[in-house]
């Protein structure tokens, strides 16, 4: 290769094309002392309806994924008990 000689430069360009028109959805989620926060991402859809009913179908999900039900252990109830005067005690007895 001489100084004279042209230089060739070849670019490359990738584009994807995704023939699938269904939205997309992001989800984040966050764990603090507090338990969970989520942030819901859709992209894609064709009308706010659309969106509204995803936000709410991951919502209940995710509901149900980050707070399962907790099962409380049965705990008899007993009367309380009386309590006594200072007077009925008897001192010295």
């Amino acid at each position: 290769m001489t100084i004279q000689d042209p230089i060739i430069v070849q670019e490359q360009h990738i584009y994807h094309h995704y023939d699938d028109d269904k939205p997309r959805i992001s989800v984040e989620i966050e764990k603090n002392t507090k338990g969970y926060n989520h942030k819901i991402a859709i992209s894609g859809a064709k009308s706010v309806d659309e969106v509204l009913a995803l936000i709410a179908d991951a919502q209940a999900k995710l509901l149900i994924l980050l707070n399962p039900p907790v099962e409380v252990p049965a705990v008899e109830i007993s009367e309380p008990e009386k309590k006594t005067k200072k007077s009925d005690k008897k001192e010295g007895d």
